[in-house]
């Protein structure tokens, strides 16, 4: 009897703990966004988000970037003339990349004073306006929409963040298409490219080599017929001061002897 009881109490803490991974894969599937871009990488995806944080106050934003997702906190503390409190609203941005489309899912949450329990996910409209944002960073949108937009301060709240500051060309994320994108070489090839590489290095330290020797060859040389070249010189001169002496010597011989 007691074991049938056991075994009672075990399936109604399974089903409890089923029934709220349910609820919360519901909640969380309930306030997250997903789109598909078509034929856009999702690095070029990943680099216009952080890009559209880093616009509103880098200083701000937390990034910390994954293999598949990016996760972004910014932590606020609020005063009010008789109590504060704070709050961290934490993005999760996740790409997966396959058959050439990358699809996004977009959620975020508050939490108040750093207790998780008080977390609560915020509206989906701030979803669609750093999508549109992304968007024309990819330029796959010809507006930069207005902090107008948003009421909320998780993007726009006029004090700590950017409200005016729009990108310039230089922010435009540059080939973003997966059909234009080069392909990963293998190891081998890598491998080929550096023995490759060795062999032109090491032919162009021979040629120099080889051009240093002859090049000092040529100036030991030169060096060479310039020093015989003074030597034949000095030679001459003594030879021509003897000469001359001896003829000297031979002329005052003959006028003493007259």
């Amino acid at each position: 009897m007691i074991k049938y009881f056991y075994i009672f109490i075990f399936f109604i803490f399974v089903g409890c703990s089923s029934t709220t991974k349910s609820i919360n894969t519901s909640e969380y599937e309930k306030n997250t966004t997903t789109k598909v871009y078509e034929d856009i990488s999702k690095d070029a995806i990943f680099e216009a988000a952080k890009k559209v944080f880093i616009l509103l106050g880098k200083e701000q934003f937390r990034i910390d970037s994954y293999r598949n997702n990016l996760e972004v906190q910014k932590t606020k503390l609020n005063h009010f003339p008789f109590y504060a409190y704070t709050t961290n609203d934490i993005w999760n941005i996740s790409i997966e990349e396959e058959d050439g489309k990358s699809i996004v899912k977009i959620n975020l949450k508050r939490i108040k004073d750093f207790d998780k329990e008080t977390s609560e996910y915020l509206s989906k409209d701030l979803h669609k306006f750093l999508l549109e944002r992304i968007d024309y960073l990819l330029g796959l949108n010809d507006k930069w929409n207005s902090c107008m937009v948003s009421l909320d301060d998780a993007l726009c709240d006029g004090i700590d963040l950017n409200t005016i500051n729009s990108p310039t060309k230089d922010d435009l994320v540059t080939n973003i298409l997966i059909s234009q994108r080069k392909a990963s070489k293998s190891l081998s090839e890598i491998e080929d490219d550096i023995l490759a590489d060795d062999i032109v290095f090491t032919l162009e330290d021979s040629n120099n080599d080889i051009l240093e020797k002859q090049n000092g060859n040529l100036e030991d040389t030169q060096e060479s017929l310039e020093a015989e070249d003074a030597l034949d010189k000095k030679i001459q001169e003594l030879d021509d001061i003897v000469n001359t002496n001896i003829d000297k010597t031979l002329d005052r011989i003959k006028t003493e002897n007259e």
